[in-house]
């Protein structure tokens, strides 16, 4: 009797790095955690009300003077249009005590567009993370018949804010409120923009509340408090690992054994503190959605070296099953050239670019293309069963840029059974859907699955395999 067929569904992403990252990192004090992503102007970044309109000069342009019933429609006062950003309901009104006034609140996530009919210099907000506090069950129900309150079990969030002008990418910075507080937010970037993109990136589909709005075309010097209120955000190299780096990848598996399956693969990693003078910490979150075998969410950390890039520790144990595996981006110290053959996990790849592509938002972007030069083995846990790579059934893209995030990954693994090749297959194709570090990558909704049309022909069952029923998923 054979062994049950594996299907394997991890390990193609969430991989280590040994990389050289000049970082730059800033503590904020205490309050509000805010960190700055890319950008080659200065900023200044306030998390103190009366200090932003102090330096800013500027004034209240968003109010919500009147409650509004659920609608789809952006809400427009004074030349500001504000909206969720796939177009979900929204709806205004007093759901918390801890705002004064009104607010503004959304269906699904917390991702929030707000576009300014004319460039401004500086942009403040006034909101609250709900985990226990505020309700909104009246505006949603107003039968009562299922609240949809914090009180019932709301989520920490936290948020990344991205300022554009004209399309053009000016700033983006993650900023994580307290929990259940009155909490704000002030950016004066250093140049001019109209638009700013709200995406939560941490909490869920439960209440926040979005305040007052305050903006300023003139930026005057400041004016007091500097030192006290002002941080400086310093600005981080080129290639860097920082404090508030998120990048996003979505993907669809192919599962091609005795059962015929498609999966939908996620994978996000945030870099969110500073837990030694030298170590930068990742959390990393990854699950499948479409999930048909159930697959467990899994969530750990990665811990690198700031000053050499290195891999330090990880959260969680790793399997020596799994015998290779793609980096996340690429080394920062490695030249590449079109034809050159490279070594990525201790494999030959043959190297080509830089080559013209689209991100999955449909900007223009340069990437090097790796593609495995000779067969290896991908997956052995000792037993009938192992996958085996060919040549040509990888494929991985590169940001040229200076991110150099991994923007796709093609993977097609074969099933060997005792050192034979069998028709079963397993391919996962990815793309990196967004990134604090690629502009060009900001959705309009959030991260989405791209799709992929990859054709792949019904295979036949191998004799020796089992039945189905009798398949085994591996983690």
């Amino acid at each position: 009797m054979t062994r049950p067929i594996q299907i394997l569904d991890k390990g193609r992403l969430a991989v280590r790095l040994f990389v050289i990252v000049p970082v730059i990192f800033l503590a904020l004090g205490n309050g509000p955690t805010i960190s700055a992503a890319n950008s080659e102007a200065t900023e200044a970044v306030y998390y103190n009300e009366a200090a932003f309109l102090l330096a800013s000069g500027a004034t209240q342009k968003v109010s919500f003077p009147s409650g509004r019933a659920l609608t789809t429609s952006p809400y427009s006062e004074n030349g500001i249009a504000i909206s969720q950003a796939a177009n979900f309901n929204n709806t205004i009104g007093n759901f918390t005590p801890l705002l004064s006034g009104n607010e503004f609140v959304v269906s699904d996530r917390e991702n929030l567009t707000i576009v300014l009919t004319s460039p401004v210099q500086a942009i403040g907000m006034r909101l609250q993370d709900g985990v226990q506090s505020g309700c909104i069950d009246n505006a949603f129900f107003p039968d009562n018949t299922y609240p949809n309150c914090t009180t019932t079990g709301g989520i920490d969030s936290s948020f990344i804010i991205t300022l554009t002008n004209g399309g053009a990418f000016v700033t983006s910075l993650v900023f994580d409120p307290p929990a259940d507080t009155a909490s704000f937010f002030g950016i004066i970037p250093g140049s001019a923009f109209d638009r700013a993109d709200i995406r939560e990136i941490g909490g869920g589909v439960e209440n926040d509340f979005f305040g007052a709005i305050f903006t300023s075309t003139t930026i005057d010097p400041p004016k007091g408090l500097y030192s006290v209120y002002l941080p400086l955000v310093s600005r981080w190299p080129s290639h860097p690992l920082y404090i508030g780096l998120v990048a996003r990848w979505d993907g669809v598996g192919f599962i091609r054994t005795n059962v015929f399956q498609n999966v939908g693969y996620h994978l996000q990693r945030y870099l969110d503190a500073m837990t030694d003078a030298d170590i930068i910490r990742v959390e990393n979150l990854e699950w499948y959605d479409p999930n048909p075998n159930g697959w467990a969410t899994s969530t750990w950390y990665d811990y690198y070296s700031v000053s050499t890039g290195e891999y330090r520790a990880s959260s969680g144990p790793s399997d020596p099953a799994w015998k290779w595996g793609a980096g996340w981006l690429l080394p920062y110290g490695i030249q590449l050239h079109n034809g050159q053959t490279i070594l990525v996990g201790g494999q030959a790849f043959l190297v080509s670019g830089p080559l013209n592509g689209y991100t999955t938002g449909g900007k223009a972007i340069q990437y090097w293309q790796f593609v495995n030069r000779d067969a290896f083995v991908f997956w052995d846990a000792g037993g009938d069963w192992k996958q085996v790579v060919n040549p040509g059934d990888i494929t991985l893209r590169y940001h040229t840029g200076w991110s150099r995030l991994l923007l796709y990954e093609d993977v097609l693994r074969r099933y060997y059974y005792q050192d034979a090749q069998t028709s079963y297959t397993v391919q996962y194709i990815t793309d990196l859907t967004y990134s604090t570090s690629i502009p060009e990558t900001l959705p309009v909704s959030g991260a989405s699955i791209v799709e992929t049309t990859a054709e792949h022909q019904s295979l036949p069952i191998e004799q020796n395999s089992p039945p189905n029923g009798n398949t085994a998923i591996y983690h």
